[in-house]
């Protein structure tokens, strides 16, 4: 329809040009003969007919070539974008496949978590119903029977009192544990019990027949008399007064004394003559200065060894040593002073000491209360039927396989490696990709 119209538009423009053509064309001279003046005229006719179809032609070339440059160029510019797009399409795909690769790994350990913590959560949830069931149990015993904790506690004295006895020797404070365990017993009220009293009653009157023994008392009063050994005066020769003896020889002026002159003339005359001296004794060297301190040192040992003797209960040795001691300060020290005499007495009192007493091998009641205290355990745990409940299989998580965020990328191909790389605006970057980084920080 167009060209139609352009056609219609340039086809008056023709007739005018040839109008003016007509016009402008000078007039044959009249001198010319007719014939000729005709066929110029019909020459002049068909040659705007010509000129007008040769626009036409040239027109129309013109428009089809401006038609094919635009078309041309069009087609160009969508190739040229097409191309761009495709472009980078393809640099975001690689981009999202990138980050898919990696969100994969932590995916999965987000999978594993997530059934380990329901794993974790199940067994949580059974052993808080696995304590609340033993609160409950313990509640129930503690509240059905009270009096199992006396009976209990009576146990634990009675098995102190017997570690006291054998093990420390300390009777005082076993049978002060035994009392103790009875007032337990007689706090419970129990007839049933009356038998383990009677069995307790025993065992304290055993305790009692024991010898009051206070061991740090011996030991004491052992460690004082070894410190006063170097202080015992020793025996030695006594000799008699002479200042006594020429007093009573010396000789009175009165006549009427001579008889007892006479006599006391005759007794110092024999005295200084012949001297006869009669023992019924043995005769014993008596020590020399220089042994005096293997004596003490020897006597010191001695006490020390009863001392020794006392802590392990040896009754022969600790008499033995006792012994030994008194006779040598009875021998070789002077026995009638007041040291003397009074080591004498404490080591007399000292060996009537029994220290090896002879102590009960166990007490009556200790077997007999540990049944009863057992038969009721047991009678308690049974009667309050515990629920069967599945033990829950504790095993290993297994290992999770995670890749380092930092692994090397996969390789390119080389029509991506030939692709320019786009950047991708900061509003565009997909969720996943934030998650990660988030994770990574």
């Amino acid at each position: 329809m167009a060209e139609q119209e352009n056609n219609k538009n340039i086809q008056p423009d023709a007739d005018t040009s040839s109008a003016k053509a007509e016009s402008t064309t000078p007039s044959p001279a009249k001198t010319e003969p007719q014939p000729k003046a005709a066929a110029v005229s019909k020459a002049a006719t068909n040659s705007p007919a010509k000129s007008r179809l040769a626009q036409l032609a040239l027109l129309l070339s013109v428009i089809a070539i401006a038609l094919l440059l635009f078309i041309s160029y069009h087609l160009y510019q969508r190739g040229h974008d097409a191309g761009t797009d495709i472009a980078e399409l393809k640099s975001k795909a690689l981009q999202q496949q990138l980050q898919l690769d990696k969100m994969q790994p932590l995916n999965q350990l987000s999978a594993k978590i997530g059934a380990l913590k329901l794993d974790w959560d199940g067994r949580f949830e059974r052993q808080s119903v696995e304590m609340d069931r033993l609160s409950n149990t313990l509640l129930s015993l503690a509240s059905r029977q009270p009096s199992d904790w006396l009976l209990a506690e009576t146990n634990y004295l009675v098995r102190l009192a017997g570690h006291k006895l054998w093990l420390e020797h300390d009777v005082t404070t076993s049978l002060m544990l035994l009392r103790e365990a009875d007032q337990r017993l007689a706090e419970l009220q129990d007839p049933s019990l009356i038998p383990l009293r009677a069995d307790l009653a025993k065992d304290m009157a055993a305790l009692k027949a024991l010898p009051d023994l206070d061991r740090s008392e011996i030991a004491l009063t052992l460690s004082a008399l070894t410190s006063q050994v170097t202080e015992l005066p020793l025996k030695g020769v006594v000799l008699p007064d002479l200042d006594e003896a020429i007093a009573e020889n010396r000789l009175s002026h009165s006549p009427e004394d001579w008889k007892d002159n006479l006599i006391k003339t005759w007794h110092s005359f024999a005295d200084d003559f012949i001297t006869i001296r009669k023992r019924t004794d043995d005769v014993e060297p008596l020590l020399a200065p220089d042994q005096r301190w293997y004596l003490q040192e020897n006597l010191r040992a001695k006490l020390m060894l009863a001392q020794l003797a006392l802590f392990r209960e040896q009754q022969g040795v600790y008499q033995d040593a006792l012994a030994t001691a008194h006779e040598w300060i009875n021998t070789y020290f002077i026995d009638d002073s007041d040291l003397g005499k009074s080591m004498q007495a404490e080591l007399l009192a000292l060996q009537k000491h029994n220290i090896e007493p002879s102590y009960p091998e166990d007490f009556m009641v200790r077997q007999p209360l540990e049944r009863i205290l057992e038969k009721r355990l047991k009678s308690l745990l049974q009667s309050d039927a515990p629920v069967q409940q599945d033990k829950a299989v504790v095993t290993e998580p297994p290992p999770v396989d995670v890749k380092p965020t930092d692994e090397a990328a996969p390789e390119e191909s080389p029509e991506a490696q030939a692709q320019p790389q786009q950047e991708i605006p900061a509003n565009e970057v997909p969720a996943a990709d934030s998650a990660d980084k988030g994770e990574q920080i």
